[in-house]
C-alpha cells in the first residue's frame, strides 16, 4: 500500500510539472513554476516521494518546452549561435569521452553512471535553450514577483521544518540512517533561489528590509550548510569592496553584515547544539584541515594513487565512480558514487586537464545571462566557493539553478542606477 501511494504521488507531481511546463511554453510565464518549487518539500530526506530512477519530478517541467522548441527549430531552421556553439562543444566533448571510455575503461563503465555524467552538461545546454525562450519574458531580481517567491519559500520552509521537527514523517518515508541519526535540517531545492536572490540583491545595490533579511537567512539556517554561510559572507565582503567608491554605501553594508552575523550567531548557539558544534569547527583551523584533507577529500587522493600518466591529461573517463568510505553504513546508497564533495576534484578524476571544458561552459552560460557585470562576477565566485565542498553540477538542484539564472534579470531602473 505504501509503495502504491508513493507511486501515485510521484505520478501526480510529475504530471503537475508537465502541465506547468506546457503552460510555460504557451505563455512564457516562469512564475508559476518558481512558486510551485518554493512550496514543495523537494528535499533529499524525502527523496522517495519525488525521485525515481535519478529523475526528480520537477525535471518534467522542461519536457514540453524542449519538445516544442526542437520542433519549432526544425520547422523554422533557425537557432541562436551561442546555442549552436554550446551544443556542438558538448556533443564533441561527450562523444570523445565516450570513445575514450570504450577504448581505455570499458570494464568499469555502466550505462547509468555514464548518464549521470552526461546530465550536468545536458542541463547546461537546457539553460541556453531557456535563455532563448525567456528572452523579453524574464522576471527582475529586484522586482515584486521575486520577493513573493522569497516569501513563499520562507513560509513553506518554516512549515516543513516544524513538521519534520515535531513528527516522524522522515522516519516513515525514509529508512536512510543518515537522516534518522542526524538532527533535523530542511534543505529544499528551492533554497537555491534564496541564495541567488541574495546575490542578485547585493549586485543591484538593493536595500534589505529587516523582514527580507529574515526571509533570506532563516531558510539557509534551516539547511545547516556551513559552506553556504561562508560563501555568502565572502560574496558580501567582495561586493563591499566593489562598492568602496561610495563611502556611505560601504558603511551601510558593513552595518548590515555585522547585524546579519550577530543574528546568525544568536540563532545557531541557541537553537541547535549540533549546528553550533558544526560552525565552531570553522574556527578551529587544525580540525578543519584534518576534516577536509584526511576525510572529505581522501577519496580524491586514493584515486590519484592509481593514476597512469595519461590520466592526468584525460582523466579516468566518463562514468568513472569514486569510492566514498562513509557511505558504507547507508545500505540504500552505492559506496562507489559518481561524485565526491568537491566539484573540481570530481571533474579532474574524470576528465583530467580537460575538466576545463564543463567549467568554461558553465561560466559562458553565466556570461550570457541578462544581468550586470557585478552579478556575473559574484555568481562565478559563488560557484567556485560552493564547488570546494560540493559537486553542485551533479546535484538535483543544478537544473533549477540553471533555470533561475535564465529566468531573472535586473530592471531597467536598477541598471541605470548602477551605471550612474
Amino acid at each position: 500500500m505504501g509503495l502504491l501511494f508513493l507511486f501515485f504521488l510521484f505520478s501526480f507531481l510529475f504530471f503537475s510539472f508537465l502541465v506547468v511546463g506546457y503552460n510555460f511554453w504557451n505563455r512564457r510565464d516562469i512564475y508559476p513554476f518558481l512558486k510551485l518549487m518554493a512550496l514543495l518539500p523537494l528535499t533529499s530526506s524525502l527523496v522517495a516521494l519525488h525521485t525515481r530512477f535519478q529523475i526528480n519530478v520537477y525535471y518534467a517541467f522542461i519536457l514540453m518546452p524542449l519538445f516544442f522548441f526542437v520542433e519549432e527549430t526544425i520547422v523554422n531552421k533557425k537557432i541562436s549561435k551561442p546555442l549552436i556553439m554550446v551544443t556542438l562543444s558538448a556533443a564533441i566533448f561527450l562523444g570523445g569521452y565516450l570513445l575514450y571510455g570504450i577504448l581505455f575503461n570499458s570494464s568499469d563503465i555502466t550505462a547509468i553512471d555514464v548518464l549521470k555524467d552526461i546530465k550536468p552538461i545536458f542541463f547546461l545546454t537546457v539553460g541556453f535553450v531557456f535563455l532563448v525562450l525567456l528572452k523579453d519574458h524574464q522576471l527582475a531580481w529586484n522586482g515584486k514577483l521575486a520577493y513573493k517567491i522569497l516569501k513563499y519559500n520562507f513560509y513553506a520552509s518554516l512549515f516543513w521544518f516544524v513538521l519534520f521537527k515535531t513528527t516522524n514523517i522522515i522516519g516513515i518515508v525514509s529508512n536512510d540512517p543518515f537522516y534518522l541519526r542526524s538532527e533535523i535540517r530542511y534543505a529544499s531545492i528551492s533554497t537555491s533561489f534564496v541564495l541567488l536572490y541574495f546575490v542578485g540583491s547585493i549586485a543591484s545595490k538593493k536595500k534589505f528590509s529587516k523582514l527580507e533579511l529574515v526571509f533570506v537567512l532563516v531558510p539557509i539556517f534551516f539547511t545547516g550548510n556551513r559552506t553556504s554561510f561562508v560563501v555568502l559572507a565572502l560574496l558580501f565582503v567582495v561586493n563591499m569592496i566593489l562598492s568602496a567608491n561610495n563611502i556611505n554605501l560601504l558603511i551601510k553594508r558593513i552595518f548590515f553584515f555585522l547585524m546579519g552575523f550577530v543574528f546568525l550567531v544568536i540563532g545557531i548557539f541557541n537553537f541547535s547544539k549540533t549546528l553550533k558544534e558544526r560552525f565552531l569547527t570553522l574556527l578551529d583551523f587544525n580540525l578543519l584541515a584534518e576534516q577536509l584533507g584526511d576525510k572529505r577529500f581522501s577519496p580524491f587522493f586514493q584515486k590519484l594513487a592509481n593514476f597512469e600518466w595519461y590520466h592526468y591529461i584525460f582523466g579516468k573517463g566518463i562514468g568513472e565512480t569514486i569510492f566514498i568510505p562513509w557511505f558504507a553504513y547507508r545500505e540504500n546508497i552505492e559506496n562507489n558514487n559518481i561524485y565526491m564533495d568537491n566539484l573540481f576534484m570530481t571533474l579532474f578524476i574524470k576528465y583530467g586537464l580537460f575538466m576545463i571544458v564543463p567549467l568554461v561552459l558553465l561560466f559562458f552560460f553565466v556570461n550570457k545571462t541578462n544581468t550586470n557585470k557585478r552579478f556575473k562576477i559574484l555568481i562565478i565566485l559563488y560557484f567556485i566557493g560552493m564547488g570546494l565542498t560540493t559537486s553542485f553540477m551533479y546535484q538535483t538542484s543544478f537544473l533549477f539553478i540553471v533555470i533561475l539564472l535564465a529566468s531573472f534579470k535586473f530592471s531597467e531602473k536598477s541598471i541605470a542606477s548602477l551605471s550612474n
